[in-house]
């Protein structure tokens, strides 16, 4: 008996892509220049070969089902798939890796592993993409990077089918510039909860995710029934957020690696105070499929300790 997925086309897979994006049959028939019939024979085969009912209809068009989403989400794999064997296939011989990495990575871990990956695996090329948490770990889920080194998604587990291991960690701290009145410890506060009460009327730079850090700072400052400071500026970007604080009298939270880096250039204090520096965990995560690959497995040996999460 045939397998109805032999029957399938590369076109027929991009279908849900079409769906989802356009909202009618009409409007995904004009895109792809053909017929709505064709269309709608389109997708009853690929309904025929999933098994499942993909797309449901309503009175402003269509949508996908709970089950065609979860198959768009495969199928966007499949196709990233597709184009990198079409790479490789080009580029025999010069493994690509597509790797992303949270600017707290690209401090010291990622650096550090990628000279000792230029010695190692000199034949190895590297795209990289550098962003935040989520995007980061939609990106490994639909096929668009290759591995990933960062801090896990603290709201959500990762999906299935990925594969990480701890490869290290960095401190978060508080920093003020020189000219802030925190920056000379014979001010500092002294007494119970004195931090909190304190640092809760200055004006602070904080990133903008819900990260172990954040919480951990949200945390503190309720011990002691204090308000958490709402942020004057929210920044993403460790280094903006120095150079605000290097010139203005606020507040941050950073990565230790970035703080000492530009301490002595932008005139930065760290601030010793009660409040225990978490040490946020940083993984590499890759398909647990593409775990042996040439490019994955030669930049997993470059890093300096590899341990389950």
């Amino acid at each position: 008996m045939t397998d109805p997925l032999d029957q399938l086309r590369l076109r027929d897979l991009m279908l849900l892509e079409h769906i989802a994006g356009l909202g009618t049959l009409r409007r995904v028939a004009q895109t792809l220049h053909v017929t709505q019939p064709a269309v709608t024979q389109m997708l009853h085969g690929l309904e025929r070969a999933m098994g499942a009912a993909l797309v449901e209809r309503g009175r402003r068009g269509v949508s996908l089902t709970g089950a065609g989403q979860a198959a768009l989400l495969r199928l966007r794999s499949a196709r990233q798939e597709l184009e990198q064997a079409r790479l490789a296939a080009q580029r025999h011989g010069q493994p690509m890796l597509r790797l992303g990495a949270t600017p707290i990575a690209t401090l010291r871990l990622l650096p550090q592993a990628i000279e000792r990956l230029v010695a190692l695996a000199p034949d190895v090329r590297i795209t990289l993409t550098e962003a935040g948490v989520h995007r980061l770990w939609e990106q490994l889920a639909d096929g668009r990077l290759d591995a990933v080194v960062g801090r896990l998604p603290s709201d959500a587990p990762p999906l299935a089918g990925l594969r990480y291991e701890r490869v290290g960690e960095e401190r978060m701290v508080l920093v003020v510039g020189r000219q802030h009145p925190l920056a000379s410890q014979a001010r500092a506060p002294r007494g119970r909860h004195a931090w909190q009460r304190v640092l809760a009327q200055c004006a602070w730079v904080l990133p903008p995710d819900n990260g172990p850090a954040t919480q951990s700072l949200r945390e503190w400052f309720s011990t002691a029934g204090v308000a958490v400071p709402v942020p004057q500026v929210v920044s993403g970007a460790y280094q903006a957020s120095l150079n605000m604080v290097a010139k203005a009298p606020l507040v941050t939270l950073v990565p230790e690696t970035a703080a000492r880096m530009q301490a002595e250039a932008l005139g930065l204090q760290l601030l010793h105070t009660s409040w225990p520096p978490p040490r946020v965990q940083l993984v590499f995560a890759a398909r647990e499929a593409h775990w042996a690959l040439v490019p994955i497995a030669s930049l997993r040996t470059c890093f300096p300790a590899t341990t389950p999460p």
